[in-house]
């Protein structure tokens, strides 16, 4: 998201604007690079988060003993 609200101004501003808009479009890049990495934690964890409650919902569905009616209704 920073990258393209940083190089937005780039196409439409002029002069030092533009040089500004560029110097920090490259630098929230640079920033993306070394610690975008770190975005992989959360990730994972919600993926093994949601593992777990689909596996221990299986898990309890099969636990659960089915009824079957005895007798049919009058």
């Amino acid at each position: 998201m920073y990258v393209a609200a940083t190089a937005a101004p780039v196409r439409i501003l002029r002069g030092a604007g533009r040089a500004a808009a560029l110097v920090s479009c490259v630098f929230s890049v640079l920033i993306a690079l070394f610690s975008g990495w770190y975005l992989l934690v959360p990730v994972i964890s919600g993926v093994c988060f949601a593992l777990i409650r689909f596996v221990a919902g299986r898990a309890r569905k099969a636990s659960q003993p089915t009824t079957t009616p005895t007798s049919a209704p009058p």
